[in-house]
């Protein structure tokens, strides 16, 4: 099965080689989502029976993980991509009343340094991971990053076509 973001077909999921016979797009409260019912017993090797949920209205998202602990590297991960789809990843010095507080970049602290952080990251050219990037599928993790204790609050931007997109929430990532 195949979805279409106004550019490019995109895969959602295989049914097994099995016919879907309905599709229907419903809101359950947790926003749009397609549901297809059919003759699959699992969609791209998830296991379900006769029907599957593909949540067309999904957020984006950006995270970090320091797996090995204090002073380990650290990764960024993005969800809920759209594969082709172009992402901006930014990062500014984090606002000290909580992510999303302040009346800077994204709610950071409006500072030259801020200002000048984040106008640089929007200057890479495509493909400098993990702050301009083409998204490979819909689940990314950049990374390792060898970084010195810091917090910082980050949000992703689909900027797809030059045109500013779907939004992740403003997140805070504390490096340890």
């Amino acid at each position: 099965m195949r979805s279409w973001n106004g550019s490019i077909w995109s895969d959602i999921g295989t049914f097994g080689g099995t016919q879907v016979h309905a599709m229907e797009v419903f809101d359950d409260g947790t926003g749009p989502s397609l549901y297809v019912g059919g003759g699959f017993l699992g969609v791209s090797g998830a296991p379900g029976s006769y029907i599957a949920k593909w949540s067309c209205g999904s957020t984006i998202s950006l995270s970090a993980t320091q797996p090995g602990g204090a002073g380990a590297p650290v990764f960024v991960n993005n969800a809920n991509l759209t594969p082709g789809n172009e992402y901006y990843n930014l990062f500014a010095i984090a606002c000290p009343t909580g992510p999303g507080t302040c009346a800077g970049p994204f709610g950071a602290n409006w500072t030259t340094l801020n200002v000048n952080l984040v106008l640089w990251q929007m200057t890479r050219p495509v493909g400098t991971e993990p702050f301009h990037v083409i998204a490979s599928s819909s689940y990314v993790n950049w990374g390792p990053y060898n970084l010195p204790p810091l917090t910082l609050d980050a949000i992703c931007i689909d900027f797809t076509g030059g045109v500013t997109g779907t939004t992740s929430p403003t997140v805070r990532i504390t490096v340890q």
